[in-house]
């Protein structure tokens, strides 16, 4: 709740809020103690992100922590590259048609494979343009716990150190990053998945899916699920067309959506 009222989060009552906060970590912390507990009886046989962060650490509080850390980043995620992807593909129907003549050899009776969603140099180019005209999380912010001092980033050039006070929060915007013609060339508001043949952002320009290492750990599981939801969709219908010209108009909450939707069509052969 305190996500949708954005500014207004001041009027949930702060007792509501730690109730609420309260229940979610009684509930993690019951299946931690149980993993724990199996570890210790050494009747562990299962694998899971819980299971292997128990290999590493017995720290409740920090396992935790990585556990809705992990459970807010899939919120949705994949579900919205699809969505943005369609929505940029019902708009540009001559990319759907290139995808279709690159997928035409493949069997759709069989099952696809992780090399399957490997062949189409265009089907990535397409994820790519789609998560930077639309990152799922535009905006992420760090906050200093303590007084540090940034190497680069000050001065007229952007390459004198900056002192960070501890307690600043930092908010870095991919939305604009992502913009930036120095790095993806002329006309960056505009869908074109073929600028990645000759642009190469390093992972500092281009955070689809953050950096460093924090960087988001199921990048590799979204972009070959949404492939495949692309290979079968362009195998299956021979047209996407847009039933709507409303343009894309964020709203973020954990995530940012298109708060028009994706309204298109499917025409089959």
């Amino acid at each position: 709740m305190r996500i949708y009222l954005g500014p207004l989060r001041f009027l949930l009552p702060k007792a509501a809020t730690r109730d609420q906060w309260r229940l979610v970590h009684d509930f993690i912390d019951f299946l931690i103690e149980k993993a724990l507990q199996d570890e210790r009886d050494q009747t562990n046989d299962r694998h899971s992100l819980l299971h292997d962060m128990i290999g590493k650490t017995s720290n409740t509080k920090e396992i935790r922590d990585q556990i809705i850390q992990a459970m807010t980043a899939s919120l949705d995620t994949t579900a919205l590259l699809i969505s943005n992807t369609m929505f940029l593909l019902s708009r540009n129907p001559e990319i759907w048609e290139r995808l279709r003549r690159q997928t035409a050899n493949l069997d759709s009776n069989q099952h696809l494979t992780v090399e399957d969603t490997k062949k189409s140099k265009l089907l990535r180019y397409v994820l790519l343009e789609s998560l930077r005209l639309y990152p799922v999380f535009p905006i992420l912010a760090r906050v200093a716990f303590t007084d540090t001092v940034l190497p680069t980033g000050g001065g007229a050039n952007q390459t004198a150190p900056i002192f960070v006070n501890s307690g600043t929060t930092i908010p870095a915007d991919f939305y604009a990053l992502h913009r930036d013609e120095s790095v993806f060339g002329p006309a960056p508001e505009t869908f074109k998945p073929d600028r990645w043949d000759s642009i190469t952002p390093n992972a500092w320009e281009f955070m689809g899916f953050g950096g460093g290492m924090r960087a988001c750990l199921g990048q590799h599981k979204a972009l070959s699920e949404a492939s495949c939801f692309l290979l079968r969709a362009t195998q299956r219908y021979i047209r996407v067309e847009s039933r709507d010209d409303l343009d894309w108009s964020g709203d973020q909450k954990l995530v940012a959506r298109n708060v028009n939707g994706c309204k298109m069509a499917l025409i089959s052969a």
